[in-house]
């Protein structure tokens, strides 16, 4: 009995960590993440919503709950740094961004990141497309 219920943990524990397998089995989204080596280009969409170009093929949208991008530019630079130390970018917490417009730059407070599909990237208007 011992042997069957330890069996039973192992198989659940296994399925709980492969990827795309929830725990009944269902498919699930894999978790998605990027590294900020990977950012190419930046753009600006409005006072709290900044794009990014990462690696050359995908597009993350990133939200901010305080409007520091309100001042900025495209050109502005942008200081990216990961907040938590991990290698990964996977939650807003993760990302620590401010803009460098000259003399000052803001610190953004990042509410929400997402991989933007195909149709939503389609969907943008050209001037704000990473």
């Amino acid at each position: 009995m011992k042997t069957l219920i330890l069996a039973s943990m192992i198989g659940f524990a296994a399925m709980a960590a492969t990827p795309g397998l929830a725990a009944d089995g269902a498919k699930t989204p894999a978790r998605q993440c990027f590294m900020t080596r990977e950012i190419r280009n930046h753009t600006v969409g409005d006072r709290n919503t900044l794009y990014l170009n990462v690696g050359g093929r995908d597009t993350w949208r990133v939200t901010m709950s305080n409007n520091c991008l309100s001042a900025s530019t495209g050109y502005d630079p942008l200081v990216i740094r990961n907040f938590t130390g991990s290698t990964d970018i996977c939650r807003p917490l993760d990302l620590d961004i401010g803009v460098n417009t000259g003399d000052f730059t803001s610190h953004c407070i990042v509410s929400g990141i997402s991989k933007m599909s195909p149709a939503e990237v389609a969907a943008l208007p050209a001037k704000v497309r990473p």
